[in-house]
């Protein structure tokens, strides 16, 4: 108590981290920002929020800053869900440009698949230990996941939805923006 009485004042808010030491948060533009702030309000008040925008826009920055928020300031455990054709282009790249400190063995952030969810062997055991670690789940592209399949099948769509349990959960895709709302 000594301790926290004596740095009170020297403790860095989440606003004050973003513009001081966030590596991502400058790099945003201004819409940006507001849409990364929004996640963050809807979030807390839901357990989880959907950023709907149109491709091109910076889903993937966005994303990036709020895995940044969540790995360092808050030290919570991410998986980040991405379609397969998209890890190494979009996500490994731009992690390892723009937050190299967060990708490697040693971080809270885990990077799976879309299609890793309903493999089988030793992937069976290490979804239902990331499960019981997680946080946190990010999953781009979440459009993939609007199919529940029939029932009684072990979809994707119920492989996330038995991973997403108690974790807060953010959705990327461009989908109910360029299709229709019904979409969402």
């Amino acid at each position: 108590k000594a301790l926290q009485e004596y740095f009170r004042n020297h403790e860095v808010t989440a606003g004050e981290w973003e513009r001081s030491q966030s590596v991502m948060f400058p790099i945003l533009d201004q819409y940006q920002r507001d849409g990364y702030g929004s996640l963050l309000k809807i979030a807390g008040k839901h357990g989880g929020a959907f950023l709907c925008d149109g491709v091109g826009l910076g889903k993937t920055f966005v994303g990036l800053m709020l895995i940044e928020r969540l790995v360092v300031l808050e030290r919570k455990k991410v998986i980040l869900v991405v379609p397969k054709s998209g890890r190494e282009p979009v996500w490994e790249t731009n992690l390892k440009q723009f937050l190299p400190h967060l990708f490697g063995d040693f971080s809270n952030l885990v990077v799976v698949n879309h299609t890793d969810l309903q493999r089988g062997g030793e992937w069976t055991e290490r979804m239902r230990r990331l499960k019981e670690q997680a946080d946190v789940l990010i999953i781009d592209e979440a459009h993939h996941f609007r199919n529940p399949g029939t029932k009684g099948e072990l979809s994707r769509y119920w492989r996330l939805f038995d991973l997403a349990e108690d974790k807060q959960v953010y959705m990327l895709t461009a989908t109910p923006i360029n299709n229709r709302l019904i979409d969402l």
